[in-house]
């Protein structure tokens, strides 16, 4: 399991309380809720793809970190990072988009802080980012998530309500777009919009791919911030 700090981890476990989305949707884009999922049921992910009793119990982790932070006050948003073509391995792949998602939160930072290092990391944004396939029948070709076999991330950004980010996280996100897809440009697109309710169900969606066991935890899962010496 990907070292976090103390104070994620602590919220976690002690708070006891609460999308299927097209990958298409840039201008105008809608509230999570708003978007029907592909499957009619409304069995969570974790109960329609029975995983490992501490898997399920990781991924409840995570969303009753999602519920406090976003009852006291946090902006929570689903992100879906997708990547220009990537050499090499599904291994070599991940591990290429980890590095990405490194950069792009160590960037974000300096955003919402003006000296990150200096602030308790249980105050600073929490991203947490997880490998996900799509469908395979659900592939086109033309499709930018065609690229590296559909592969691609989604990530919970919990933003707090008190940061130097003067515009919305989206607008952030759409305007700064050639800074968050770096020197080499491997990343291909930023999209992003706020979770307003249900925060499980959206913790469900974006673990489903390890849920199902496509694609390993600890090939998959990367939470930030992890020590303030990535903060750098």
């Amino acid at each position: 399991m990907p070292p976090a700090s103390d104070g994620i981890w602590s919220s976690m476990t002690k708070s006891q309380t609460k999308l299927e989305h097209p990958f298409h949707q840039t201008e105008h884009e809608r509230d999570i809720d708003l978007i029907q999922p592909p499957h009619s049921s409304s069995v969570p992910f974790k109960q329609r793809f029975p995983a490992s009793q501490s898997l399920q119990s990781m991924v409840g982790g995570y969303s009753r970190l999602v519920v406090e932070r976003m009852e006291n006050g946090w902006a929570a948003y689903l992100v879906t990072f997708v990547f220009d073509h990537l050499r090499g391995s599904r291994t070599s792949v991940l591990g290429q988009m980890r590095d990405e998602i490194l950069r792009i939160y160590s960037t974000f930072v300096t955003r919402t802080h003006r000296k990150p290092r200096a602030v308790p990391t249980d105050q600073l944004p929490v991203l947490i980012s997880v490998a996900d396939l799509p469908v395979v029948k659900s592939i086109r070709p033309n499709e930018r998530t065609s690229c590296n076999d559909g592969l691609h991330l989604h990530a919970i950004l919990l933003v707090p309500p008190i940061t130097r980010l003067k515009e919305h996280v989206a607008e952030h996100f759409k305007h700064q777009m050639d800074l968050y897809a770096g020197p080499r440009k491997l990343v291909a697109g930023i999209h992003v919009r706020p979770i307003t309710s249900t925060p499980e169900r959206v913790v469900d969606y974006v673990f489903k791919t390890v849920l199902r066991g496509r694609v390993a935890y600890d090939d998959a899962v990367l939470v930030l911030p992890r020590a303030s010496g990535e903060l750098d």
